[in-house]
């Protein structure tokens, strides 16, 4: 599908992101994870374990002069899931950084719906 098809079939779309994350959104734009990792200059085995692994829980990460950031969770993944799926010349390590260099939104309201009322979210704001 190319832009103008997708703005024409979706014409609005939703993102989740971290109560309080708006004001750092409008100043540094939505941020991928990798991005975030570069803007709060983390590298080495942080970065590894944030942007190349699975991450069974939101990690807060910080940078004096920024405000905090969440890195969300990626629960419904899990390694022996995608070496199942992913085709033979991509390890879950690619899956991961490859999934981590993007940001995501969702084509309908129901389906963010869907993702808001999942157990790990569902009582955050």
């Amino acid at each position: 599908m190319n832009e103008a098809d997708l703005v024409k079939h979706f014409p609005r779309l939703w993102h989740m992101a971290e109560d309080g994350s708006f004001e750092s959104i409008k100043k540094h734009g939505l941020l991928s994870t990798s991005s975030l990792l570069d803007l709060y200059d983390i590298d080495g085995k942080e970065r590894l374990a944030l942007e190349s692994k699975r991450r069974g829980d939101s990690v807060t990460i910080t940078k004096k002069g920024l405000t905090n950031a969440i890195i969300r969770d990626q629960k419904p993944m899990t390694e022996s899931a995608l070496k199942k799926c992913l085709s033979a010349d991509v390890t879950p390590k690619q899956w991961f950084e490859i999934l981590n260099d993007r940001a995501f939104f969702w084509l309908s309201r129901d389906r963010l719906r869907g993702l808001l009322s999942a157990r790990a979210y569902r009582s955050r704001p």
